[in-house]
């Protein structure tokens, strides 16, 4: 114990004491003073933030050792922001009509061939027609065809557009064949349907003039009508409720195909709700016939 020096006013005289003190609380203070204090759990949503930010750090790290080890095999470029990449800027471009100057910017600053970091992947893009026609010469031998990972997942194994070789052109040519040829449009009798879905879908748009809409994608009508005809010569169902809903789900596995792949677990992005859409109609429970054969 230390010496203690006591200044105050006692008997009107100043009070110095050195010596050993022994300081006891009793009453309420006393019991505030031995009461343990309280440890409350971390709260549930610290806990997973730090969750999250780990595994986005681990992911990070996963592609910077990746990419450092193929950096010097690959043309120069920039690979944009972590994970992220240039994804974004890349579908913003081609949500414009003229998505030329995303490439004509980096042709400028990196050459015909430059290398960018786009769906989840580093990407080589070629401005190149010497090179080009050398690659699509080569292919099959020297070069085969893909996709980034992210799309090849929603495509599923047995996609067409993920077919090689000797099997892809017998399902192409199979497919071409028998739904888009014109012999089998003839013989199918397709024109007398092809004719009513568009005028009908004509008719939609001026039978009622506070429903019609102000303005016409004819984009999007087409491929609405080529989709619910699809549907029609596959399974055999017209365009109705269910039709409409499937081409919705449809619609959302396509817009997965172009957006960032975020984790499986994140359902609420893009890709999470893309993911969903392709899980559900790939299910044992719930197969679909026009998955498999429409993309």
């Amino acid at each position: 114990m230390k010496d203690v020096n006591f200044s105050g006013l006692q008997n009107n005289k100043e009070v110095t004491a050195s010596q050993n003190l022994s300081i006891k609380c009793t009453g309420d203070h006393g019991a505030r003073a031995k009461r343990k204090p309280t440890l409350y759990p971390p709260c549930l949503f610290e806990v997973m933030l730090i969750v999250i930010a780990g595994i986005v750090f681990w992911e990070l790290g996963r592609r910077r050792r990746r990419t450092q080890a193929a950096a010097g095999l690959l043309p120069p470029g920039s690979v944009g922001l972590p994970v992220v990449g240039e994804t974004l800027r890349l579908i913003a471009a081609y949500k414009t009509e003229d998505p030329e100057p995303f490439i004509d910017e980096r042709v400028r600053r990196h050459g015909r061939l430059f290398t960018t970091h786009v769906f989840g992947e580093r990407t080589v893009f070629s401005a190149d027609p010497e090179f080009n026609r050398m690659v699509l010469g080569a292919e099959g031998r020297a070069v085969e065809c893909s996709y980034p990972s992210s799309i090849s997942t929603l495509l599923g194994a047995h996609s067409l557009l993920l077919m090689r070789g000797a099997r892809h052109r017998r399902m192409h040519s199979l497919i071409l064949t028998r739904l888009a040829s014109p012999a089998a449009i003839r013989d199918a009798a397709l024109l007398p349907h092809i004719d009513r879905h568009v005028r009908r879908t004509l008719d939609s748009w001026s039978s009622s003039p506070s429903s019609s809409p102000s303005r016409v994608l004819l984009l999007d009508q087409a491929k609405k009508i080529t989709f619910e005809l699809t549907v029609m010569q596959l399974v055999s169902f017209d365009s109705g409720e269910w039709t409409e809903s499937l081409r919705r789900e449809y619609l959302l596995l396509i817009e997965g195909f172009f957006s960032i792949p975020f984790p499986s677990f994140l359902f609420f992005t893009t890709y999470g709700r893309a993911l969903k859409v392709y899980s559900h109609h790939t299910s044992p429970s719930h197969i679909n016939p026009i998955h498999r054969l429409i993309i």
